[in-house]
């Protein structure tokens, strides 16, 4: 062996050296470069892991939120429904009762004005009547040359009468 390395010019001291050198370089970059470096990289990827868990758990909570949000726009939308459905009914109840009301109140009107119509009509029957029994008093009087009692006027004014209807 010693022939070999002489014939590649290899100085086995100093290969030992290199060796030794290589072995203290290897043990110092592990100890105060590589094992800090992983753990480093190490906690990284945990941190990593934990983002993404995180990420994962806003996303679900994200996801469990729309659906609550739906549920809660669906739940107001029925009630929005409900509110609206009674309002309508409501309106359309007090609507009716308007309407009730009102034609009551034409049918009083109605008969009141009726009423008012009949009376105003007999108060003028009245006039008309007391009027034309002057009238037919004043003729007949002029007519027979003498006054006229009682049973007269009544005969006479029942004729006049008569004669109108």
């Amino acid at each position: 062996m010693d022939a070999l390395l002489e014939a590649f010019g290899i100085d086995w001291k100093l290969l030992l050296a290199q060796a030794l050198n290589f072995g203290v370089l290897a043990f110092l970059l592990t100890k105060f470069l590589f094992k800090p470096m992983f753990r480093v990289l190490d906690e990284r990827v945990e941190k990593a892991r934990g983002i993404e868990i995180g990420a994962k758990e806003i996303a679900d909570a994200r996801e469990s939120m729309e659906q609550w949000q739906a549920e809660q726009e669906a739940a107001v939308r029925a009630k929005a429904d409900v509110v609206l459905r009674e309002a309508t009914e409501a309106a359309d109840a007090r609507k009716r009762e308007m309407l009730a009301r009102t034609e009551e109140e034409l049918v009083l009107l109605r008969e009141r004005t009726r009423r008012e119509i009949e009376q105003e009509r007999a108060r003028v029957f009245e006039e008309a009547q007391g009027e034309l029994s002057g009238l037919a008093l004043a003729a007949a009087e002029r007519v027979l040359g003498r006054e006229v009692n009682r049973s007269d006027t009544e005969r006479l004014v029942q004729e006049a009468l008569n004669e109108l209807k």
